[in-house]
């Protein structure tokens, strides 16, 4: 079968691929760097810094669920929940089999009294890791207490 590329422009566009892997590559690798970085600053109490951190490495590889996650934990940490919620929700859009995303979502529900939602949000990760028991015991858990509160 022939290509209906060319001769002359195949090798370039071999070049042009391995080159935009190359970037890929180095921009995931940035990310991870800057991933690093803002969870120390998390660890120390830095927030803002971790927050600005976070959001960077978002930029530099926005398939990476472990920025958004981290931008809920420092978010949540500044007391803007609301926000942290939704950054969470974005790690779960993004990497639906990133189990820290669907248990600290599941918390700060649970926190702001949102059970029925940490449920939904802990069944939505069971069904995409069934195997997994950390979900399955925090689902199992928030389901034995608001069967407890309907027995008050």
């Amino acid at each position: 079968m022939r290509s209906s590329t060319p001769r002359r422009f195949r090798a370039p566009l071999t070049l042009l691929v391995l080159i935009a892997l190359c970037l890929s590559s180095c921009e995931a690798d940035r990310a991870g760097r800057l991933i690093n970085d803002a969870g120390r600053r998390h660890l120390t109490g830095d927030q803002q810094g971790a927050l600005r951190l976070y959001e960077e490495a978002a930029r530099a590889d926005p398939a990476q669920p472990a920025a958004p996650y981290g931008k809920g934990l420092a978010l949540r940490a500044m007391g803007r929940v609301p926000e942290a919620i939704v950054a969470f929700q974005e790690s779960i859009r993004i990497g639906p089999r990133f189990r820290p995303a669907y248990i600290e979502l599941a918390k700060t529900q649970v926190d702001q009294k949102l059970q029925n939602d940490a449920i939904e949000t802990l069944e939505r990760g069971h069904r995409h890791m069934p195997d997994d028991e950390e979900i399955q015991s925090q689902l199992e858990y928030l389901k034995a207490l608001r069967f407890a509160e309907t027995m008050k």
